[in-house]
């Protein structure tokens, strides 16, 4: 769904690189890709967009998940999940995509300043 009027809309679904779709949305319009995007593919726009993913369960009446993925410049290789509800308190993992192979290492500051490590071993 577009913010402004005329805006551009490339969508690279198979993720080749190379945008198979490209449309022009007017404020509050928006469009439809019945199929989907394949992991690695992009949705680039002139201004900002609203990009919602709806899955389900074909032949389920009830099951679905609505997802709104990230920008491309918020994807990196640490991950920052909201802990308790102190204003002060971070947790970061010091891993991104994990292999089965690897162990994860999972570090934190707490409020006193001390930091806190802890591990997992590789998956089974």
């Amino acid at each position: 769904m577009a913010a402004t009027d005329g805006t551009n809309v490339a969508i690279d679904a198979n993720a080749d690189g190379t945008a198979e779709i490209n449309v022009t949305l007017d404020r509050g319009q928006s469009y439809l890709l019945d199929g989907g995007v394949l992991t690695g593919g992009a949705v680039n726009a002139s201004a900002p967009v609203q990009v919602a993913m709806i899955t389900g369960d074909r032949c389920d009446i009830y099951e679905y998940a609505l997802v709104r993925p990230l920008p491309r410049r918020a994807v990196g290789d640490s991950y920052w999940p909201r802990a308790g509800h102190h204003p002060r308190r971070q947790h970061r993992a010091s891993s991104s995509t994990t292999p089965a192979d690897t162990v994860l290492s999972v570090a934190w500051d707490t409020v006193g300043g001390a930091r806190t490590t802890m591990t997992s071993p590789p998956a089974a």
